[in-house]
């Protein structure tokens, strides 16, 4: 997955001890996709792939987060 330039390994680093980096990098997106990101993340804490667990997780916790994806991959960086 890309954001428009921004390698999203190095975005996002989920610890297991309960930290949650982000990336600077992600101040430059929509402030609504952030939202998104966040539970994406705390999302993995429960399971490790894009499967149908985390699709299942996503659809409960945060109905509308495909809208939000798009919205995030479709948005320009904001210098």
């Amino acid at each position: 997955m890309s954001w428009e330039g921004i390698n999203c390994r190095a975005v996002l680093t989920l610890r297991v001890a309960g930290w949650l980096w982000l990336n600077l990098e992600l101040a430059k997106k929509p402030a609504r996709c952030l939202e998104y990101i966040v539970v994406h993340e705390l999302a993995h804490l429960l399971t490790r792939h894009h499967d149908d667990r985390f699709n299942a997780l996503m659809d409960r916790r945060f109905p509308n987060w495909r809208l939000r994806r798009q919205a995030l991959n479709a948005a320009p960086p904001r210098r």
